[in-house]
């Protein structure tokens, strides 16, 4: 792996389809649907928002940046 590659979770882009078909997210979220423990989630929600799939602050005010399935396709093959 280089420099410029990232290491994302083995979860990531189950997360990403969870969250792009809810139009919801957070790590509650996660935690519920994929079984994860809470810092688990937590690394996913800021590797997605390193990945411009939602955008925010906190848990509180993530929004989800990727509207539609084929959208998170196409972004996920650009990653």
């Amino acid at each position: 792996m280089n420099k410029t590659e990232v290491e994302r979770d083995d979860l990531f882009t189950d997360a990403a389809r969870l969250i792009v078909s809810q139009q919801k997210a957070s790590s509650a979220m996660l935690q519920l649907k994929l079984k994860l423990g809470y810092m688990r989630a937590n690394r996913i929600m800021n590797q997605l928002k390193e990945a411009k799939i939602i955008s925010g602050s906190n848990d509180m005010n993530w929004k989800v940046s990727i509207l539609s399935p084929v959208d998170l396709e196409t972004h996920l093959n650009t990653l």
